[in-house]
């Protein structure tokens, strides 16, 4: 990186272009680094380098389709959403099926991702400014959706609102969000990322909420960074500080958990790390302490997993070798847990250990932290009638 960024070798150099593009960013490394070096950081620009010599080069309908797919897509829910109805139509009437069985989707080079995605059907979350408000409230939390997650898992954004008006705040879901610009800036492209940051600024800033959550690891870890994207820009560099600041995991709202009553899983449950929450957040004790809290004995540590599952944003996608050998490991030390259930708090490790249970026809789910948690208040409430007009205060 510093051969480069010195001029002494070539961004285009095949070592260097291999290397940038098989690290993981999973920023492990970063959490344990003495020095303090944000390793992450450097890989964004070192992958920018890639990209902007590269570009000269690159024919005009890959430029295009990497501006679409990484920026316009992205950027566009409603787009999302439309595509996400036209798969899963494709889906019902049998013709993605039919795509795989005559080779089309290895000829698309789609055969992948149609692994990866999960069962999923409508109706999909989209932010329309939903607002709840609840009686002596702590204060307004402001929800954000992300991008392909409305579309595989709206269950978990409905349960984290649910547990957020639990815990005292109000919620809001403001309309224009779309993607926080992850995606780009780990593939690249930091003017399509800005771009999407600007976005999300803008419509979380019309809230005025005081906090800002997103129960999507990947999410929260990038935009708590908007404050370093835009530190050379003077008009943004104040408002993405302020953003950033206000910034939290959905995680780190369950400090206080004591403030709603849990009833524990039959299931024996584990646990596994988002490396965007636990390297990049370095928020890795307070899911265990929350699972540990509603299951007592009935949770139980992963032994011998790997740091990264090989999900790593669209890394599965771009280097599935090393992608499917990591996943086999996770899903070794899964199965070996004796767990039924699995818990993350990140849409694409979800995708990405999912498919392989499915592949190995295995009987665990996978959930998020906030629908175990939501579960969890259901569960108790259901036990003690007697509770629930006391909950329906807080829905």
């Amino acid at each position: 990186m510093v051969e480069v960024a010195e001029g002494r070798l070539s961004a285009e150099s095949p070592g260097f272009v291999a290397q940038m593009a098989e690290c993981l960013g999973c920023r492990s490394c970063e959490a344990v680094c003495p020095s303090g070096v944000e390793y992450g950081r450097l890989l964004e620009q070192a992958r920018a380098a890639v990209v902007a010599a590269r570009a000269p080069s690159e024919p005009a309908a890959r430029a295009r389709l990497r501006r679409f797919l990484l920026h316009d897509l992205l950027a566009r829910p409603a787009l999302l959403r439309a595509l996400g109805y036209a798969v899963w139509l494709a889906r019902r009437l049998g013709l993605e099926a039919a795509a795989a069985r005559i080779g089309l989707l290895r000829l698309l080079r789609l055969e992948r991702a149609q692994q990866l995605a999960p069962p999923f059907a409508p109706p999909f979350f989209a932010p329309r400014g939903q607002h709840e408000t609840v009686a002596g409230q702590r204060g307004v939390a402001a929800f954000h959706a992300g991008c392909v997650a409305p579309l595989f898992f709206p269950r978990s954004h409905e349960a984290a609102l649910r547990v957020l008006r639990r815990l005292g705040w109000s919620t809001i879901v403001p309309r224009g969000q779309a993607c926080c610009g992850a995606l780009a800036m780990h593939a690249g492209e930091p003017d399509a990322a800005k771009d999407l940051a600007r976005r999300t600024i803008r419509a979380f800033e019309r809230t005025r909420a005081d906090i800002v959550v997103s129960h999507a690891a990947g999410c929260s870890a990038a935009m708590k960074q908007y404050g370093a994207w835009f530190a050379s820009d003077p008009e943004w560099s104040s408002r993405a500080r302020a953003f950033s600041a206000a910034v939290r995991d959905f995680t780190e709202v369950l400090d206080d958990l004591d403030r709603v009553q849990t009833a524990p899983f039959d299931d024996l449950i584990t646990y596994q790390d988002a490396c965007h929450l636990a390297h990049a957040q370095r928020i890795a004790s307070l899911p265990r302490t929350i699972l540990t809290h509603i299951q007592g004995e009935r949770f139980t540590e992963l032994v011998g997993a790997p740091r990264c599952c090989g999900a790593a944003g669209i890394y599965n996608l771009l280097q599935p070798r090393i992608a499917d050998r990591l996943q086999a490991q996770m899903l070794d030390a899964i199965l070996a847990s004796g767990a039924t259930i699995v818990v993350t708090t990140n849409p694409g490790c979800a995708m990405q250990i999912a498919a392989g249970l499915r592949a190995r026809n295995a009987d665990v789910r996978v959930r998020h932290l906030a629908e175990v948690v939501d579960e969890a208040c259901a569960r108790y409430e259901r036990t003690r009638p007697w509770s629930a007009s006391a909950s329906a205060s807080v829905r």
